[in-house]
């Protein structure tokens, strides 16, 4: 390995590499200005891990078009990850174009594919009202195999950033570095509900009376979501148990236990399919919408 000794990167251990800015959320979806590690990431995690990163990205895409944010280098808001959808910034404010179907359609150079569960938008509707003209769209959250990964790649930034870098080193993290560099083993987050705002906070981490934890708490543009980085998430499945008590909530689990990963040889790629037989692991029975 070229470069000069550096602290371990928190992603491959490395120790002389050349060294990066991690933004812990990405500047597509407003990353704060003090929420970078300077140190402690190496160049090749960095931007290797950039297709983690997309996943989050896109799940957020269309909210973080209507809050104004900017993209990555300073770019103008836009939606082009959704195959349905199309955001650009006007003269006029917002626009955004949605493809109801039946066929595709051309705008601005970009084919529109007609709304499906194929490309996350679920349901659509159009009303007219005193002259205004009302457009509504659900698009499916959690579906995508990689958004665990970036979740779970955002939780350990966090941790490194609020209790240090030889914190994030622990090898009790083994396991969810794994996961987020390779797509090993399993890991979920719980969505714990929003609150309508386009804020995001991150609060005080939780750990149990024995020191156990800590369950990681994210919210993204009001979205409420927790993490557990050990293996087994053990303090997740704590806080789920006193969830289900609590019947007057709402949350769910991501993935959904209804989504299976198969395996096409030990490195081969992976497709998710959903199991129609199973419920998932929420106090819900479908799939959150957005």
């Amino acid at each position: 390995m070229t470069g000069t000794p550096q602290l371990p990167c928190i992603w491959c251990r490395a120790t002389r590499y050349k060294p990066s800015v991690e933004h812990i959320l990405p500047d597509a979806l407003g990353c704060p200005p003090d929420l970078h590690l300077e140190a402690g990431v190496c160049a090749r995690c960095n931007n290797g891990l950039g297709h983690v990163d997309q996943a989050l990205i896109r799940q957020f895409e269309p909210v973080a078009f209507m809050a104004g944010v900017r993209r990555k280098k300073g770019r103008p808001p836009g939606i082009d990850g959704w195959a349905s959808l199309l955001g650009r910034r006007g003269t006029a404010g917002p626009e955004m174009h949605f493809n109801a179907g039946p066929d595709d359609w051309l705008v601005d150079g970009r084919r529109l594919k007609p709304a499906s569960a194929a490309t996350g938008v679920l349901g659509h509707s159009f009303s007219v009202e005193d002259g205004i003209a009302t457009v509504g769209y659900e698009l499916a959250v959690g579906e995508d195999p990689k958004l665990a990964r970036a979740i779970c790649k955002l939780a350990l930034g966090l941790l490194a950033k609020r209790e240090g870098h030889a914190a994030a080193l622990d090898p009790k993290y083994d396991a969810v570095r794994r996961f987020v560099r390779e797509d090993e083993g399993d890991f979920s987050f719980l969505i714990l509900g929003g609150d309508g705002r386009d804020e995001h906070t991150f609060w005080r981490f939780y750990r149990g009376p024995n020191g156990e934890g800590p369950v990681i708490p994210i919210t993204l543009f009001g979205i409420e979501m927790a993490v557990d980085l050990e293996e087994g998430q053990p303090s997740l499945a704590v806080l789920e148990a006193r969830l289900r008590e609590q019947t007057e909530l709402t949350w769910t689990r991501l993935p959904l236990s209804g989504v299976r990963r198969k395996r096409r040889g030990a490195r081969g790629r992976r497709r998710w399919i959903a199991d129609p037989a199973e419920t998932p692991v929420s106090a819900g029975s479908d799939a959150p919408r957005a």
